[in-house]
């Protein structure tokens, strides 16, 4: 009874968690750009589907929107970064990250998940979009958004700005 409503609470808690997709409606996406606001200070994460024309512009902390351009950028600092300690923990326990999924957008909020790898088994792991991004960008892995992601943010983008999509 305990485990049930375990996870009952972590799929009402963690709706990314529940989501399900099939691998035929994932899109592969590429991170293009880290953009900063300099009126607001506010920074957002762009990423742009490979085998189209869509993207996704995400709000993200300034922390990730530095870990995500030190990644782009190839840059290492001296003492390891929140990212690259996960990258260590997740080698450490003999896992390989195989890819990050853009897994929902709800609420103006996206939701994802590191996939990981460990024995032939697929584990995955709830997460924001921007650590999952600056992640895959630390392995060389993919990152993927569902098509109904990558719609309803299309659709979002379109709407509020319905002159076009310059300077992305």
């Amino acid at each position: 009874m305990r485990f049930f409503l375990a996870l009952v609470t972590v799929t009402f808690l963690f709706p990314a968690l529940a989501q399900e997709y099939a691998e035929e409606d994932l899109r592969e996406m590429e991170v293009t750009d880290v953009l900063l606001d300099t009126e607001t200070g506010s920074t957002s994460l762009v990423l742009k589907e490979v085998d189209g024309e869509r993207f996704i512009v995400m709000g993200i902390g300034p922390a990730e929107a530095t870990a995500i351009a030190a990644a782009l950028e190839d840059f290492a600092f001296d003492r390891p970064q929140t990212h690259d300690l996960l990258v260590r923990v997740i080698l450490t326990l003999g896992a390989d990250l195989e890819r990050v999924v853009i897994t929902q957008l709800l609420e103006g909020a996206y939701y994802a998940r590191l996939e990981l790898v460990k024995d032939g088994e697929v584990l995955a792991v709830d997460c924001r979009p921007s650590d999952g991004a600056a992640t895959a960008l630390r392995f060389a892995a993919p990152i993927y958004a569902t098509e109904l992601v990558l719609k309803q943010a299309w659709e979002s983008y379109t709407v509020e700005n319905p002159e076009g999509i310059e300077g992305i």
